[in-house]
């Protein structure tokens, strides 16, 4: 599910005990038990997501081989940046015997990460592009991948 279509959907946030189950009237809960908290989309909403989303694949299957490749190849970086964002914090959280060497591998991390996060930004560009060249209009598709 994206941002952008989650703010479509209402849903609520209750008290742990006054929430009925869940299987009780077919709503999709989810709980945290630490604050005693449970979000619910009753039945309706949920068929507006499922819809929502229906109609975002159909979208995507509609679009040229080559688009639907750029998209798959983004999202495989979107995916190594957040890797690499979790080796970044690890590294910045390690404990090395020299500072120097701990300032070494923070820069090489964090270059890897901004060497990523350019080839998102070129890999974005190049897809508007070869949509603007197939007569493509629809800029949710961009939206989607740039968060």
């Amino acid at each position: 599910m994206s941002i952008s279509s989650i703010n479509k959907i209402p849903f609520a946030i209750h008290q742990t005990s006054s929430v009925v189950a869940a299987n009780e009237h077919d709503n999709d809960e989810s709980s945290n038990e630490k604050d005693g908290t449970t979000v619910s989309i009753s039945p309706e909403s949920w068929q507006k997501l499922k819809e929502s989303e229906d109609e975002k694949e159909a979208k995507l299957n509609a679009l040229p081989k080559h688009i639907k490749d750029m998209i798959k190849a983004i999202e495989r970086i979107k995916e190594q940046i957040e890797m690499a964002e979790e080796m970044l914090a690890k590294a910045k959280e390690a404990d090395y015997s020299d500072e120097k060497v701990k300032k070494a591998v923070i820069d090489s991390q964090q270059s890897f990460l901004n060497s990523l996060e350019i080839a998102r930004f070129d890999a974005i560009q190049a897809l508007q592009d070869a949509m603007k060249e197939a007569g493509i209009e629809d800029v949710s598709i961009i939206t989607d991948l740039m968060s």
